[in-house]
């Protein structure tokens, strides 16, 4: 691939990625036919996917009464490394992608959001409405 510098040296150039580990080297040439040493070897990782998140416990539109239900727990896996919130608060990931989110619920319904984020900014949302009731 050969791409065109400016007046000051300076160029650029989009490159489509493949999935996965991709490796740029840069190596300059002048109008005379001369080249430079080959620039260092960089890896350049392209991860489109997003991440999986499964809410495992309890199901969605589940029923909690009494005072000893009104403390729960969701738990649930998503993928090692991930960053995990629930309504906006963080949520640690364990080593095997497994959470576990404790939680006091309030009066009649409550909306339990969950965003799953990785570092290539890939974002999955799930959400599980759990219902309360004296």
């Amino acid at each position: 691939l050969e791409v065109l510098a400016n007046s000051e040296g300076n160029f650029n150039h989009e490159l489509t990625l493949n999935s996965g580990e991709n490796t740029l080297i840069v190596q300059a040439t002048d109008s005379s036919g001369n080249k430079s040493a080959k620039g260092n070897v960089n890896k350049i990782v392209y991860d489109g996917k997003e991440p999986n998140l499964e809410i495992t416990s309890p199901s969605d539109q589940s029923q909690f009464f009494g005072a000893k239900q009104r403390q729960t727990s969701i738990q649930g896996t998503t993928e090692a490394g991930i960053n995990l919130s629930v309504n906006d608060r963080q949520v640690n990931v364990n080593e095997d992608g497994s959470f576990n989110f404790a939680t006091t619920l309030s009066e009649n319904e409550n909306v339990f959001i969950f965003k799953a984020s990785d570092k290539a900014g890939n974002l999955t949302e799930k959400s599980i409405t759990l219902h309360f009731s004296l």
